[in-house]
């Protein structure tokens, strides 16, 4: 099932209940309200408090509800202009009507569901086939907060593994340079990535603070990125937002100019981070 809330409702915090009358409904899927503000380019839901809704019969019900005929097909309607990212509601239920029942509403906004999508098996995107050649996949692990281990075996022995943990609130910056020692060319490169880190040093994927960098002794910086294709940022620069928690910095050396490049990041409210180079 494909839940797309209203722009009011983004964020918001809901139950998904089915019925095989209308009038008896069993909750199958309770998705929590979503806590943070928006970022740059509007990322990032809001959370706040609201009034559940009661939902009518066979149709998109009144201002804190909606309920359609379960169909297996595309169903629903929307409230207003615009919406939410869609959400997926994965679920082995049966009936003949599913309704959307709110228990959280961002800012004491309206409640609003723009589409549901009803389906008789699970759902996926024919675009990515190809890269299912070579991607593992679990579909079915549940997300909880925690940490997410993955370990490689080659014939019964383990040869290597990889470790995701939930990241908490960004808390500093993290400077990894792909390479320290560089030739005083003019011409030679180190790629530094910029990272949002929390306070255990676990990535901040979320995070899309401006960095500010600053080069003290022989190098210059050739570029900075973040991989948003829709920043309209300059290449060139002492500044650059972070997209989903990264940004790379290119730092070149001065020809015939040896010493030590210090480099410094820093946003507001993050402690700055640093990272040591040498150009001989």
């Amino acid at each position: 099932m494909d839940v797309t809330l209203g722009v009011e409702a983004s964020g918001a915090g809901y139950q998904v209940k089915v019925s095989s009358d209308g009038a008896a409904w069993t909750t199958v899927a309770t998705v929590a309200a979503r806590v943070g503000g928006p970022g740059r380019g509007g990322r990032g839901p809001a959370a706040g408090a609201g009034a559940p809704g009661v939902a009518g019969r066979g149709g998109l019900g009144a201002a804190a509800g909606a309920a359609v005929a379960l169909q297996g097909g595309r169903g629903g309607g929307g409230f207003g202009g615009g919406s939410a990212e869609p959400a997926s509601v994965e679920t082995d239920a049966r009936g003949q009507y599913v309704r959307v029942e709110f228990t959280d509403l961002p800012n004491n906004g309206e409640a609003s569901v723009r589409e549901i999508g009803v389906y008789q098996a699970r759902r996926f995107a024919a675009y990515y086939d190809v890269t299912y050649q070579y991607r593992l996949r679990w579909d079915d692990v549940t997300y909880q907060p925690g940490e997410l281990k993955a370990v490689a075996y080659k014939n019964g022995a383990k040869i290597g593994e990889s470790v995701m943990r939930t990241a908490g609130p960004p808390a500093s910056i993290r400077l990894t340079p792909d390479r320290t020692a560089l030739a005083a060319t003019g011409e030679d490169l180190s790629y530094v990535l910029v990272e949002a880190v929390d306070a255990q040093g676990n990535p901040a994927p979320l995070a899309d603070n401006l960095v500010e960098f600053e080069l003290q002794g022989p190098g210059e910086i050739a570029g900075v990125d973040n991989g948003d294709q829709t920043s309209y940022e300059s290449f060139q620069g002492g500044r650059h937002w972070l997209f989903f928690g990264k940004a790379m910095l290119i730092v070149r050396t001065k020809e015939g100019q040896s010493g030590r490049i210090l480099v410094t990041a820093g946003a507001q409210g993050l402690k700055a981070g640093t990272a040591a180079l040498t150009a001989k």
